[in-house]
């Protein structure tokens, strides 16, 4: 009860609260049982001085007082505990050790009216249950030093007066020894209250700790669920600028290819050039800020799959040879057979970025991409790698870093050869992207780099996340064998695409690049002209390419099952969305075959590839 009313008073500065009325609390708690225990030792004596011959009119006195005063105290006590705290502290102490003082004074005053009557044995038991009910209270007032002063004294000074005028055997040496018990009471009183106002500063000190860490886990609560609020809006952000942005770069880049198909004059082919490397450098910082937004937010988790790493360097090499020959840098890409377990997109993004960087920074020389396995008696050139880790190195012959820079490269918005901010050369967020790519699929980035020599960048893995696996012969064609097979069948045959998309602008735009490129195309705008388009159709569509969120109800994965099922056939589909915070191609798909998944903005030349992966699924 004391530790409750000092955590409501701690907790509540506006109730005065002091150490006076923690005692009083604490006096007023133990006082019930030691009424009670009162009772009992009076309701024993009494027999034992009926018994051996006391004044039956001094024993009914001395019965009928201590039990009157015994009451009032217990209604005290009762008033009390109903309102603590009601009216001041100081007060209720008063009222208790007036009634300590007069229940020690029923005792010993009595002394001497019944104690003459009565045997020397009887008289010693008297005696001795008086300094016993002396200790009770001494007990009950342990934390009030008026109460313990007046209850005590109450019941030695006037006992021992009677023994120094009685004619009790040795009657000096009670006296004596009476006072001397009560010096020892005091004196020990002092000392055990010294220590009840240490444990209950403690108390305090322990209450209002208690209390601070329960304001801190509160605010620590308030706190998380505000960032939940933050990262959920952040979420609902991200998705509504991945699609919304996405919608107008999709199209102008279309019409962009649309209008470098035309004649134009000389300088309006320069600026149409000027105009398709914008949108590429706007596509391009974009993706990037996009990127490493869905990195932070928490969204993404990382996936651990299969990675054909042979098929990955091939990859490599197809996309950054031309632009690495263009600048006059030979492109080397060794990457064993075999499978890594690991996320395919965040791997497959963090390498890209690598090359990219090494391809941009680069004027000449040469850039490899090679991958070890750190045996235990390997030499490697990383000499601090761990035995048993598979590393992944790119590293090129460019302008290098220094080694005061290397801590701070990763950070984002760091170019050092870009002081002067130029877009063409990025925002800086490439090696940003790598590092909390790798952090998501539990992978370590680390670079060494010699200043004007190059630098080698490198990410490791355990080696128990590679599989090796034999080279097997693989039919994929390259870029130049797959346009060529498209352009051979859009000549002997005739595809008609069913184009579904529910922005305008994306929609002609696109149809436009694919009607240039021979396609039969039917466009649809929303899920009410499908039927019409599903009537004009002489036959079913040889590819279906859908928008994937036609409006907040319909989805283009719903749509492509409809039109399979009403031609009976397993179409090929491309699905184009401009959210990337819907994950992975996988979660799109929903396990369909056939389907492919791009991101917006989704190039011209990028849409070609995928119509020829899904044209060699025709009959």
């Amino acid at each position: 009860m004391v530790s409750e009313r000092s955590e409501t008073r701690l907790a509540e500065p506006s109730k005065a609260w002091s150490t006076e009325q923690a005692q009083i609390d604490a006096l007023y708690k133990a006082m019930g049982p030691a009424n009670a225990s009162g009772l009992v030792a009076n309701g024993a004596i009494g027999p034992l001085l009926w018994i051996d011959g006391a004044s039956p009119t001094a024993l009914v006195s001395f019965l009928l007082t201590c039990g009157l005063i015994a009451a009032l105290r217990h209604l005290l006590y009762l008033r009390y505990m109903a309102d603590p705290g009601a009216k001041s502290s100081t007060r209720w102490g008063q009222w208790a050790s007036l009634g300590g003082s007069l229940a020690g004074l029923s005792w010993s005053v009595s002394a001497f009216f019944l104690l003459p009557t009565v045997s020397e044995l009887t008289g010693l038991i008297y005696t001795f249950v008086c300094c016993l009910m002396s200790v009770s209270s001494l007990i009950v007032s342990i934390g009030y030093r008026p109460y313990t002063v007046a209850a005590t004294a109450s019941r030695g000074v006037p006992l021992a007066l009677w023994y120094a005028l009685s004619d009790f055997p040795h009657p000096l040496l009670m006296a004596f020894a009476l006072c001397a018990f009560l010096l020892f009471m005091l004196y020990n009183s002092s000392r055990l209250y010294q220590g009840f106002l240490a444990s209950l500063r403690m108390q305090g000190e322990l209450e209002a700790s208690a209390i601070a860490l329960r304001e801190g886990r509160d605010q620590s609560e308030r706190q998380r669920q505000r960032a939940e609020l933050a990262q959920h809006m952040q979420t609902r952000f991200l998705a509504a600028v991945s699609h919304d942005l996405r919608q107008p770069m999709q199209a102008m880049m279309m019409l962009l290819a649309t209008l470098s198909t035309h004649r134009l004059a000389p300088a309006s082919r320069d600026l149409l050039t000027k105009m398709e490397m914008s949108a590429r450098l706007m596509r391009d910082m974009f993706e990037a800020l996009l990127e490493l937004s869905h990195l932070r937010s928490g969204d993404i988790r990382a996936r651990s799959e299969a990675i054909g790493l042979h098929a990955l360097g091939e990859a490599i090499s197809a996309t950054f040879r031309s632009i690495a020959e263009t600048k006059g840098i030979g492109l080397e890409v060794q990457l064993r057979s075999g499978e890594l377990y690991a996320d395919p997109e965040l791997l497959r993004r963090a390498l890209f970025n690598l090359v990219d960087n090494a391809v941009k920074y680069s004027s000449g020389g040469r850039i490899r991409v090679w991958d070890e396995i750190i045996e235990g008696d390997t030499e490697s050139y990383r000499q601090d790698a761990r035995p048993g880790s598979y590393l992944i190195h790119v590293g090129d012959e460019g302008m290098g870093i220094s080694e005061e820079y290397l801590e701070t490269i990763f950070d984002e918005y760091v170019q050092l050869s870009n002081t002067r901010r130029n877009r063409r050369d990025g925002l800086g967020l490439g090696l940003a992207i790598v590092r909390r790519s790798c952090e998501l699929m539990r992978l370590k980035v680390s670079v060494r780099s010699v200043l004007h020599q190059g630098s080698i960048f490198t990410i490791e893995a355990d080696q128990d996340r590679f599989r090796p696996k034999d080279l097997m012969p693989e039919n994929a064609s390259n870029q130049e064998a797959v346009s060529l097979q498209t352009r051979t069948w859009i000549r002997n045959r005739q595809i008609c695409i069913l184009l579904i998309e529910d922005d305008l602008a994306v929609l002609e735009s696109t149809a436009m690049v694919l009607r240039q490129r021979g396609f039969e195309v039917y466009c649809c705008d929303s899920a009410y002209s499908i039927d019409r388009a599903i009537q004009e159709l002489d036959r079913a569509p040889d590819v279906i390419v859908s928008d994937y969120r036609l409006d907040e109800l319909l989805f283009g994965t719903a749509l492509i099952d409809r039109l399979r099922d009403e031609f009976n056939q397993e179409i090929p589909a491309i699905l184009i969305t401009g959210d990337a915070t819907l994950g992975s191609q996988a979660s799109l798909t929903e396990g369909r075959p056939a389907v492919q998944v791009l991101f917006k903005p989704v190039p011209p030349e990028q849409l070609m590839s995928s119509l020829a992966l899904a044209m060699k699924q025709l009959p």
